[in-house]
């Protein structure tokens, strides 16, 4: 889009049916696929690893804590971190051991010094109490004595804020609080009486309050704004946390503040947005005098561990990694800051792996006041003292308005169109291009009118999800008396996938031959059930026998088809626990094989 235009996008979009992806790039741009992939690599190269060797990777200034090596487990994936007070243990979520099933994310108990990891503290995959860490945008606390450690979870469909013995490592405390759908990002007070977490009612977030035996819950801030990652000041006086407040957001238009650093004051109630603030900053943590603040920022085009110094109003850029400190989402929290040891401990991403990396004193890593500049279109670069020189080397980007800018572009020696007309690619186009960014600036958003909402209730409605291909021929065989042949399996579900339905038929000549198959299942609760009914021919050949024929003593064989058919009704009742790789299912019934009888089947699958 920036080489060529968006209309060059469009036009490509526009040739693809007629013409294949292929052909369509290369009738348009003039190259191939392979040429412009070269290209595109080149151009990245060239913008961006002139910077790499002034960024830093993790090993420069900090010490690993949870590796695949230190640690084991499946993968490099090591997420959420939360240091304890004395910097001495950490809770994270990652992969186990393969051998022991452990092969989802789950919360876990390491060592903060050696990485030996200690303990699985919740099994997700046999524990319907914790359907989900909320492992994309939470992460567990200490309380200040170090003895529990909070975290949230999904229950039944709704998240539950629990409380786990550390050293018994057991869950003694579990609270769902009222009206709140969606729970993130507990965190304690000095004092370890309550706790302050991110709650979402009706998809909006404000900050709760809530004693550690689950009392006195109380709401904190009510507004169309979210609040996000809490943290509690170590005087008890304030909560940072991140939230959308700014200028940009208005609800009219849909259009929102990237997330700022904000405060807010517990005597009074007051909400202050840290200035100084540009890119996406977000998971606060407070410094061990409460006299600064560390959080995460992409204002350089990396995400990066910056400081907010309360009494000086200023912000420190303390990190400048090659890739980023960040997890799964740009909005997924990655350090944990022990007050009682001062050690800052934070998620880094490089090549495709996430481990978690300590510092010791980071305030020490402070150096000159960061200082705001221009914005750089690209990931890399090293520092605002650079940024001026990375905007000189990058391409120009066009700013003059849409209606009366043109562009002109080469395509090469291929063959385009413009303007309805056909001409040859070795000639200079004019186009007047109409980009996205102008589109969505021109498009008029606002919010729907929750007036106009209507609530009913929810009614099963089939609809297909998979269709055999129906088969029909025609079969002339005198003998058995066969003719019309074919079949079809249709399978429906709801919108919810808890009702299923699936209708086989075949038909071979004869009724009496035809196969029929229904079944009905129910995958709403953790008890499933179904039932169906089914029909099928069983076919015996009986009755051989050698009969004497001729005079000389020949014989010859006599066959006898009898055919027997067998209607069958089974009703069954089967326990899928989710998660698990166990099933239990009883069934009962009756088929007629000249008489009726009745059977009882039984499947007991353990395959753990």
């Amino acid at each position: 889009g920036q080489r060529w235009g968006d209309q060059a996008i469009g036009e490509i979009m526009n040739a693809v049916p007629n013409l294949g992806i292929e052909r369509a790039f290369k009738r348009e741009l003039g190259l191939s696929l392979d040429e412009l992939s070269d290209e595109w690599k080149e151009a990245m190269q060239l913008k961006h690893l002139p910077r790499i060797a002034e960024l830093d990777r993790a090993r420069k200034f900090a010490q690993p804590m949870l590796t695949q090596r230190r640690t084991g487990g499946i993968a490099d994936l090591y997420i959420a971190p939360a240091l304890s007070p004395d910097g001495k243990q950490i809770a994270f979520i990652s992969y186990g051991n393969f051998l022991r099933g452990e092969v989802f994310p789950d919360l876990y108990l390491a060592d903060a010094q050696t990485g030996k990891r200690i303990k699985r503290l919740v099994k997700s995959t046999t524990d319907p109490n914790y359907e989900e860490l909320r492992l994309l945008y939470s992460q567990s606390a200490f309380s200040p004595d170090g003895k529990f450690l909070a975290f949230t979870a999904q229950r039944a469909g709704k998240d539950v804020l629990y409380m786990l013995d550390v050293k018994k490592r057991k869950v003694v405390r579990r609270f769902s609080l009222p009206g709140v759908e969606g729970v993130t990002s507990p965190t304690w007070s000095p004092d370890g009486r309550q706790l302050v977490v991110s709650g979402d009612i009706g998809g909006i977030t404000d900050l709760f309050m809530i004693d550690a035996d689950g009392k006195n819950f109380r709401r904190l801030t009510a507004d169309r704004y979210g609040d996000l990652q809490p943290q509690w000041s170590p005087d008890g006086k304030t909560i940072v946390f991140a939230s959308d407040r700014g200028e940009a957001t208005d609800f009219q238009t849909l259009r929102f503040n990237k997330w700022r650093i904000t405060l807010l004051d517990l005597a009074t109630m007051a909400v202050t947005v840290v200035p100084g603030q540009e890119g996406l900053n977000l998971n606060p943590q407070w410094a061990p005098d409460g006299k600064s603040l560390a959080y995460l920022s992409d204002r350089t085009g990396i995400s990066n561990v910056f400081l907010y110094d309360l009494e000086a109003h200023q912000h420190y850029q303390l990190t400048n990694v090659v890739s980023a400190i960040n997890a799964f989402t740009e909005y997924s929290p990655a350090i944990s800051w022990a007050r009682g040891a001062d050690r800052l401990a934070f998620t880094y991403y490089e090549n495709g792996d996430y481990t978690i990396w300590g510092i010791s004193n980071p305030r020490a890593l402070k150096r000159e006041v960061f200082q705001p500049g221009p914005m750089v279109a690209g990931p890399i670069y090293s520092s605002r003292r650079d940024s001026a020189r990375t905007v000189a080397a990058a391409p120009a980007m066009d700013t003059t308005p849409v209606a009366t800018r043109t562009s002109t572009y080469r395509l090469g020696s291929s063959v385009f169109r413009s303007s309805g007309a056909v001409g040859s690619g070795a000639v200079e186009a004019q186009r007047k291009t109409i980009t996205v960014a102008a589109l969505l600036d021109s498009a008029a958003l606002a919010l729907p009118d929750t007036a106009t909402f209507r609530l009913t209730d929810y009614k099963v409605r089939f609809q297909p999800d998979y269709i055999a291909q129906p088969s029909i021929g025609y079969v002339q065989d005198n003998y058995y008396g066969r003719g019309v042949v074919g079949g079809t399996t249709i399978i429906l579900s709801d919108l919810l996938g808890n009702n299923r339905l699936a209708v086989s038929a075949a038909v071979n000549g004869r009724l009496s031959d035809a196969q029929f198959y229904t079944a009905w299942a129910n995958y709403a609760h953790r008890l499933q059930y179904a039932s169906g009914v089914s029909q099928y021919p069983y076919y015996f050949l009986t009755g051989d026998q050698l009969v004497p024929m001729n005079s000389d003593g020949s014989v010859v064989q006599e066959e006898q088809e009898i055919t027997r058919f067998i209607f069958r009704q089974v009703f069954g009742v089967g326990m899928y626990p989710l998660n698990r790789f166990t099933r239990l299912e009883f069934g009962a019934g009756f088929s007629n094989i000249d008489r009726q009888t009745l059977f009882v089947h039984r499947i007991i699958d353990f395959n753990q």
